[in-house]
C-alpha cells in the first residue's frame, strides 16, 4: 500500500513537472505577442491615439529585446497619418528586475524616429494634443488608489531606464504659411540617464519624457535654423505653447 501510494505521488509530481514545463514553453513562445499587445493597449491609452507595432522580439535569457515598426497616429484634423514612426527600439533588460518593481532597463535606444510637427495658425500643434493627453494620464496615475482596489491586477507597472538614447531623429514641420511642403530637420542625438530614478515611472510618464524631449529639442533646432532664414517668428507661438506645456513636465531623475 505504501509503495503504491509513493508511486502515485511520484506520478503526480512528474505530471505537474511536465505541465509546468509546458506552461513555461507556451508563455515564452507567446511572450513577444503579449508584449506587443500591451504596448499597443497601454500606448493607445496613454497617448490618446492609436499605437501599432509590427513586431516584438524578447530574449529573456540574454536580456535583450527589439521593437520594430512602432507607429503613433496623429490626432484628427492633421495632414500626416502618423505623428511618430519609430523604425527600431532596442532594449537591454536587467533580468534580475523582471519579477520586481521597477522593471529596470539598462538601456533603451530609439533608432531613427520620424516625427511630424504640424502647427496651426494659432500656434498650437498636434504634439500639444498628444502631450496634453499624456499629462492627463500621468496626473491620473499619481492619484492614490483605494485600498480595496489595490489588487495585483491593478498595480501599475513601473520602469526605470539607466540609459535612454534617441538617435537619428528626423523632424518634419508643417506651417500654414509655408504652403503644402513641410520643412525637414535632422536633430542631434538625445541622451538621458537614470529616467525614473530608483522608484521608476509609469508608461504614461515615460511617454511624456520621450515625446516632450523630442518636441522640445525639435523646436529648438527648428527655431535655430529658421532664425537664420528670418522666418523664426512663424514658430514663436508654437514654441511658447509647447515650452509652456513642457515646463515642469520633466520626470525627476532624468538628466
Amino acid at each position: 500500500m505504501y509503495i503504491f501510494t509513493m508511486k502515485k505521488f511520484l506520478f503526480v509530481l512528474l505530471m505537474l513537472f511536465v505541465v509546468g514545463v509546458a506552461v513555461i514553453f507556451v508563455f515564452m513562445t507567446k511572450l513577444d505577442g503579449i508584449v506587443k499587445t500591451q504596448i499597443e493597449l497601454i500606448g493607445s491609452e496613454a497617448l490618446g491615439q492609436t499605437v501599432s507595432v509590427d513586431s516584438v522580439s524578447i530574449e529573456l535569457k540574454s536580456g535583450v529585446g527589439e521593437i520594430t515598426g512602432l507607429e503613433i497616429q496623429n490626432p484628427d484634423g492633421f495632414s500626416d497619418r502618423n505623428a511618430f514612426q519609430m523604425d527600431k527600439v532596442r532594449l537591454g533588460i536587467n533580468i534580475r528586475s523582471v519579477s520586481t518593481s521597477p522593471l529596470i532597463l539598462n538601456e533603451m535606444i530609439i533608432e531613427a524616429p520620424v516625427i511630424s510637427l504640424e502647427i496651426r495658425e494659432d500656434g498650437t500643434s498636434n504634439l500639444d494634443e498628444i502631450i496634453a493627453h499624456l499629462e492627463a494620464q500621468s496626473d491620473a496615475d499619481e492619484k492614490p488608489k483605494e485600498a480595496e482596489e489595490a489588487t495585483e491586477e491593478s498595480k501599475p507597472i513601473f520602469l526605470a531606464i539607466k540609459k535612454l538614447r534617441i538617435a537619428g531623429v528626423q523632424l518634419t514641420v508643417r506651417h500654414p504659411k509655408w504652403g503644402t511642403e513641410p520643412k525637414e530637420f535632422v536633430l542631434p542625438d538625445i541622451d538621458l540617464s537614470d529616467v525614473g530614478g530608483e522608484i521608476g515611472v509609469e508608461p504614461s510618464a515615460l511617454g511624456l519624457v520621450i515625446v516632450g524631449t523630442i518636441a522640445e529639442e525639435g523646436l529648438k533646432e527648428a527655431l535655430k535654423t529658421e532664425v537664420k532664414n528670418q522666418a523664426g517668428k512663424l514658430l514663436d507661438k508654437a514654441s511658447q505653447s509647447l515650452f509652456k506645456r513642457l515646463k515642469g513636465s520633466k520626470i525627476e531623475g532624468t538628466e
